[in-house]
């Protein structure tokens, strides 16, 4: 379990209808899963809130556009 958190990237808090209390955090090691689940999300509107960790992705990963 370690090496699988010491891979994560970023995760999501998926807020409540206010925008105020967590309601749940799911972490990602994938930045494919991650840009997929923040664009699903924008689309129907779900209030969250994405937290990136950009030292653990790969240069460039990130400047390239993959999550935009």
């Amino acid at each position: 379990m370690r090496e699988e958190e010491d891979n994560i990237i970023g995760y999501i808090e998926y807020l409540s209808d206010d925008g105020k209390i967590i309601g749940y955090v799911t972490p990602f090691t994938d930045v494919d899963k991650f840009r997929k689940e923040i664009l699903k999300a924008a689309e129907v509107g779900m209030p969250i809130t994405p937290v990136v960790f950009p030292d653990r992705i790969a240069a460039g990963h990130l400047l390239a556009g993959r999550l935009s």
